[in-house]
């Protein structure tokens, strides 16, 4: 993502700001350079403090509204523990920024039900997403969630309703049926085990 600067500005600290920043539109067009962050992190130039960060993308970014919308979810940003959080009706996901890389990091939390606070659902265990790569967009990463919580929705009610139309669907139906007959089986191997031990005790 690229940034803008003020040639015109004065004093040893130079600051970056997000092209959709408030302090941008002050600028005279003739005085904004267009650098990339790659840039501007080894030039050691300082974030603006109003766009700059996870909570800067929220007060700049006003697609969050349209997604929460489209999607039905809720998106929250937590300043003391700098992540923003998105709830679906099944799950609570966490997207923490890697200041190394300025990507995200997803997680998703071990147990949640809709029936939670935004405060019981930040905290407790999560997992790193691991077949997720750092991502530098939250509109993909939001993309990926809700796909994902919509999926384990029809594995709910039947996961032959799962759609097989690209690769990618085809390779996440085939794991889902395995997952599935391997948990089956296990279940019914339980079911015979107990029903020998209630003939074991003279109980069947």
């Amino acid at each position: 993502m690229d940034v803008i600067i003020s040639m015109a500005a004065k004093g040893q600290k130079i600051i970056y700001h997000r092209q959709n920043c408030m302090y941008v539109e002050k600028m005279k067009p003739q005085n904004r350079m267009v650098l990339s962050q790659k840039t501007v992190k080894k030039q050691r130039f300082c974030s603006c403090l109003y766009c700059g960060g996870l909570k800067g993308e929220l007060r700049t970014n006003p697609q969050f509204s349209a997604w929460e919308k489209e999607y039905g979810i809720a998106i929250d940003y937590i300043e003391k523990n700098n992540a923003l959080y998105v709830r679906t009706k099944i799950g609570c996901w966490k997207l923490w920024p890697d200041e190394e890389t300025d990507k995200y990091l997803l997680f998703h939390r071990n147990i949640y039900n809709k029936d939670m606070t935004l405060a019981e659902a930040c905290y407790g265990a999560y997992h790193r997403q691991r077949d997720v790569k750092p991502m530098a967009s939250l509109h993909q990463l939001i993309n990926y969630i809700v796909a994902h919580d919509r999926a384990k929705v029809i594995i709910m009610d039947n996961y032959r309703k799962l759609p097989r139309t690209t690769a990618k669907q085809k390779k996440y139906y085939r794991q889902t049926e395995n997952k599935i007959k391997r948990r089956e089986r296990k279940q019914a191997q339980q079911r015979i085990d107990y029903l020998f031990k209630l003939i074991a005790e003279g109980r069947a």
